[in-house]
């Protein structure tokens, strides 16, 4: 299908809850690469992502109602493609990947310091369908960091750029 939808840009999804892990409750942050997102309403500033709930973050989000789009430079690709293939559940996928974290300025929830840009977003919505759940969020804090080319998933591990 990839061919048929073309390049999509490749995101890191973060978010942050309270659960239960070996019958204790603690604070787990995650990041997941995500290539199906968009805004949905012209009205308000309202964003929507979808992501398999064989994810960790789903649960995440789920919970915590937030999460932060963090938008990645073409350089960051490997990134990407290596936190595609972990699961967040027993690994601090930030410490795996060298990302530094920050405190979102609106919820909470942390935010990857290397992004050109980032939106903060408070669920309104969840859709679930078969083995995808789609989150409508509202966008509550944005910033453009520095201007970027952005990174578009291919397929498999194949990414690329806009042209200058």
């Amino acid at each position: 299908m990839s061919e048929l939808l073309g390049p999509m840009q490749a995101v890191l999804i973060t978010s942050r809850a309270e659960i239960e892990q070996f019958g204790k409750k603690i604070v787990k942050d995650d990041v997941e690469s995500v290539f199906w997102h968009m805004p949905f309403s012209k009205e308000e500033m309202v964003y929507a992502i979808a992501i398999h709930k064989g994810k960790h973050i789903v649960n995440l989000i789920k919970v915590s109602k937030v999460f932060v789009v963090n938008f990645l430079s073409s350089d960051d690709s490997k990134i990407v493609h290596k936190c595609n293939l972990m699961h967040g559940q027993h690994i601090d996928k930030f410490s795996e990947l060298k990302l530094l974290k920050l405190e979102s300025s609106a919820i909470e929830c942390p935010l990857i310091k290397e992004a050109c840009a980032y939106m903060e977003c408070n669920v309104i919505d969840i859709l679930e369908y078969k083995d995808y759940a789609v989150f409508i969020a509202k966008i509550i804090n944005s910033n453009v960091k520095y201007a970027c080319k952005r990174l578009f998933h291919l397929k498999d591990d194949k990414y690329t750029t806009t042209k200058d």
